[in-house]
């Protein structure tokens, strides 16, 4: 009752703060930089018949050898978004609205389908929270995660940004994994072959999670002789699952073929990379640029729970610890480690499916104590606040994008509304990163 409760309270909130949070720079439509890149395979297929994309000027566009040019990005979120955009098709099609892929049917039905992605996603990970947690820790879980970190912005003021839709098949995916190790049905191992596929096809970096049905239940070397005894036994259910995987990911491989000749393709060009041998974890993590735990502290909660998982929960230690290790390194070595222009480690926001276990533990392991408890709901309170106050100043502008300083930081902190005479200071307090000087060796 009490998680049914917070699903209404969250999605009321959802529906009736929307136009506070949403960030449509004053257009028409959310399709603008990273989403309409995304998005772009839609129009072009459906609409103007042109996977040359020479219908349009505005999308990153890559040249391959034979001179063709192929989207920077690939077709997963755009596959996603299908259902969605066929029935804005149909709308524009019989209506006064112009069938261009960015008219009020298009923009309205692809908000839909991003809130509609991000609260099964939120389903999934309460059921799978559920097994090893109480229903008011879950409760409380669910709510920070969505309330208290970047998750909200990226679920009502980009919704259309892949994380949310991430953050959906990454729950979807540890569900079936934990119901996997229980059962061992074929369908839910196949099914991870599935929605893994979709993930790494919307991003390379996403297959990540597909840790999650290999290394769960791992805490100590007996429990990994076990997990590879059991995976051997599941040879043939998994060798269908990475049939299914790679079955997701042939029309991008058809797409390349066709498009350069290769079935495989660095889409974002050779002077954009990873610095494997200088990763920039601290600014990662806490610079004032773009620091994830700066900008989302609720997630110090997570990574001190990794230290107080217990009973079933331990199953997450290992293998959240890998994933967080693998991802900040991962992440942290890119070439534009703050990932352009965001509020906060947006590059982090599909991984809180994972991170909230470790979250729960924490919460679960504060209520056994008066004190702590007292201490832990206020600072979660102080954390969802300090979300929520960021989050409407970003959209503002009065966070920067990617300039933000220390002086820059506490200015915006300490200044709910800037006055007419307080944007001169604040800007002479930015610093934006100088983006091809990053591209090059560390």
């Amino acid at each position: 009752m009490i998680l049914k409760a917070t699903f209404v309270c969250l999605f009321l909130f959802a529906f009736f703060s929307y136009d506070k949070y949403k960030d449509s720079r004053g257009r028409d439509h959310y399709f603008f930089d990273d989403v309409d890149q995304y998005y772009s395979y839609l129009p072009a297929y459906f609409i103007y018949d042109d996977l040359n994309f020479t219908f349009s000027n505005k999308y990153w566009l890559i040249p391959a050898e034979n001179g063709n040019k192929v989207p920077k990005v690939t077709m997963g979120l755009a596959l996603l978004n299908t259902p969605f955009f066929l029935i804005a098709d149909v709308w524009a099609k019989y209506s006064q609205y112009e069938r261009d892929g960015y008219s009020l049917p298009y923009s309205a039905c692809i908000r839909t389908g991003a809130l509609l992605y991000f609260f099964l996603g939120m389903l999934f990970l309460s059921k799978a929270l559920m097994r090893f947690f109480s229903e008011l820790t879950v409760a409380i879980t669910c709510a920070l995660l969505f309330l208290g970190t970047n998750l909200l912005y990226y679920t009502l003021g980009q919704a259309e940004y892949p994380h949310s839709y991430l953050f959906a098949l990454f729950s979807i995916i540890i569900y079936l994994s934990i119901r996997w190790h229980e059962n061992g049905k074929a369908k839910h191992i196949l099914l991870i072959g599935l929605f893994g596929g979709l993930c790494t096809l919307i991003r390379p970096t996403a297959g990540f999670i597909l840790l999650m049905p290999l290394l769960y239940g791992v805490t100590n070397g007996a429990s990994l002789k076990e997990q590879i005894w059991f995976l051997w036994k599941e040879k043939v259910k998994i060798l269908a699952s990475i049939a299914l995987f790679a079955l997701v990911l042939t029309p991008q491989l058809l797409f390349w073929k066709t498009q350069t000749g290769n079935w495989l393709f660095f889409s974002y060009g050779s002077d954009e990379r990873f610095f494997f041998g200088s990763p920039k974890i601290i600014e990662f993590l806490f610079s004032f640029r773009k620091g994830w735990l700066l900008y989302t502290p609720t997630m110090l909660f997570s990574v001190l729970g990794l230290l107080v998982l217990k009973g079933a929960a331990r199953s997450f230690q290992v293998l959240t610890t890998i994933i967080l290790v693998l991802t900040i390194y991962v992440f942290s070595s890119w070439w534009s480690w703050w990932f352009g222009g965001s509020f906060g480690m947006r590059s982090m926001v599909h991984y809180y499916s994972i991170l909230a276990f470790p979250l729960a533990a924490w919460i679960g392991f504060c209520f056994e104590r008066n004190l702590t408890t007292i201490l832990c709901l206020g600072m979660s309170a102080m954390f969802l606040v300090l979300n929520l106050h960021q989050t409407l100043q970003y959209k503002r502008n009065m966070i920067h994008w990617d300039g933000m300083t220390k002086k820059a930081y506490w200015f915006s902190l300490t200044h709910p509304k800037f006055s007419k005479d307080d944007w001169p200071t604040f800007e002479s307090y930015l610093d934006s990163p100088d983006y091809e000087a990053a591209k090059k060796v560390r």
